[in-house]
């Protein structure tokens, strides 16, 4: 029985040990880099040789916002130029569900992201909602928060730029 129990605490304590190891923060670098076209990048692997990057700590970086059309001005007349009078204006409705807890702060972020665009979302925390948290695994989720269902597109973590391919694509 002894034996039994100094066996047990052997496995216990580099088992812990371990997970201490592994249980740190997750932290990427995010690189901004702009390329021959003007166009600005980022992204968590470094830019092509000869470009200059701009490395990013994302706990202070702001929100994106990004101007959305109006209904109005997406609604295509007859001839296929911008709406008329009579025409009823097709609505571009984004259908948002967000995975969170409340203690996430990229859920924060994603949070901010959407209201700071005007993007309508429904939010679901998945530690006080456990139908919630098995959707969100069904969907795709691996328990990751913030985990974003935009237009039927899934999206595991806040990525500002994925956000708006998603939102873009109706």
């Amino acid at each position: 029985m002894v034996m039994g129990k100094m066996r047990t605490k052997a496995l216990v304590w580099p088992s812990l040990a371990l997970l201490l190891v592994f249980a740190g923060p997750a932290h990427a670098d995010v690189y901004k880099w702009v390329d021959e076209n003007g166009s600005v990048h980022f992204s968590d692997s470094p830019p092509p040789k000869g470009r200059n990057a701009e490395r990013m700590n994302l706990d202070d970086a702001p929100v994106s916002t990004v101007k959305f059309p109006s209904p109005q001005s997406a609604a295509p007349n007859k001839a296929g130029g911008g709406p008329e009078v009579n025409d009823k204006p097709r609505a571009l409705v984004n259908k948002v569900d967000l995975y969170i807890t409340d203690w996430c702060p990229y859920c924060k972020k994603a949070i901010a992201f959407f209201r700071a665009n005007g993007v309508p979302f429904k939010t679901y925390d998945i530690e006080k909602d456990h139908a919630a948290a098995r959707r969100a695994r069904t969907l795709g989720g691996n328990g990751s928060v913030p985990f974003a269902v935009i237009n039927g597109k899934t999206i595991t973590g806040f990525s500002a730029t994925s956000y708006l391919q998603a939102l873009n694509r109706r």
